[in-house]
């Protein structure tokens, strides 16, 4: 490893659920937000959905809200279905957040998850989830140029305020194919991963598109490749444990866990929504094992219990005392060789 490589970052990935109470909701994501920045972690990513029972609506408004409660972390979306959106009042309103949080903003883009998970969002804003790949292409050169030179007006360029600053480079794109890895490569944006690859091994298919992303990353001066692979976490004393806990959650409400299907066991839910548990060890050596999630310059563990769940900060602190520091002590293999 290059004595010279960056540090990889670790950081907390939400997915709060829809809840009846919404305003606790929100004031309970924040403090969390808070937690993530006192535990000395490096950045509070925010899952949105639209029309599902899982993600808030409205990133960019929540992480408005955490900019004022917080002061260093970096606030990421993750992501925000582009075609969902205007592109000219979406690069308003990030280069606005952008501007709240002092330049803490981490813009995640994509098209929606697929798997049937997004198709009521789109038909709901009156698409076709069958043209998702046109639609994010389009809307991703609309948002990228006005970010850069801003929007028209009386057929010319208007620059948007607030500026955007260096938002531009602060983009990244998910997906789970190659052909918009490499689009995000040749662009300089970074690269997101989901948690689970459905029908494959996350990490390995995963490091397919590591792979064609590096092979034609074309950053600017000064920037990097940035891949955030983000994984689902859950942890306790040892792997037993962490499987009993999750039968019981299961058992009681199997709605407060993502992808969790009904009348399945712990294993077979770790197995399928590729949740890394166990003590804090197991956790980081599991990480370590998966090709995807050891090329990442970030980390974002995403902690399978909700933020409104009791046990959220337990799960909080052991990951920032137990699994960030295991992380952050290799450097990223997709940086090793640069």
């Amino acid at each position: 490893m290059s004595s010279s490589a960056p540090a990889r970052r670790v950081g907390i990935f939400v997915i709060p659920p829809i809840a009846a109470d919404a305003g606790h909701l929100y004031r309970r994501t924040i403090e969390a937000g808070r937690a993530v920045e006192s535990a000395g972690l490096d950045a509070f990513w925010l899952a949105e959905g639209h029309f599902t029972h899982i993600g808030v609506s409205s990133s960019l408004t929540v992480l408005a809200a955490l900019a004022q409660a917080t002061s260093r972390i970096d606030l990421g979306t993750a992501v925000i279905p582009i075609a969902f959106d205007q592109p000219l009042r979406l690069a308003e309103v990030a280069a606005t957040v952008h501007a709240l949080s002092g330049g803490r903003l981490q813009l995640g883009v994509g098209k929606g998850n697929g798997h049937g998970f997004s198709a009521a969002g789109y038909e709901a804003f009156g698409l076709t989830e069958d043209d998702r790949e046109g639609l994010y292409t389009v809307a991703l050169a609309e948002l990228r140029a006005v970010l850069t030179d801003g929007g028209i007006v009386d057929g010319r360029r208007a620059p948007v305020f607030p500026p955007p600053g260096d938002l531009p480079r602060r983009l990244w794109q998910a997906t789970s194919t190659t052909t918009t890895a490499v689009a995000a490569a040749r662009a300089g944006d970074g690269l997101q991963l989901h948690r689970v690859a459905f029908g494959a091994d996350t990490g390995i298919a995963q490091h397919a598109l590591v792979a064609a992303y590096l092979s034609e990353f074309r950053g600017g001066p000064g920037q990097e490749p940035r891949i955030a692979a983000s994984r689902g976490v859950f942890a306790a004393s040892s792997r037993a444990d962490a499987l009993e806990r999750i039968d019981a959650i299961l058992a009681a409400d199997p709605d407060l866990l993502p992808l969790a299907q009904p009348g399945q066991s712990a294993e077979d839910y770790v197995a399928a929504s590729n949740t890394h548990v166990g003590s804090p060890a197991d956790i980081a050596a599991s990480l370590h094992a998966d090709p995807a999630a050891r090329a990442a310059t970030d980390v974002l563990l995403a902690p399978v219990l909700p933020v409104i769940h009791p046990d959220f900060r337990g799960q909080l602190r052991a990951l920032a005392g137990g699994v960030a520091p295991r992380l952050r002590a290799e450097a990223p293999a997709a940086l090793a060789t640069r």
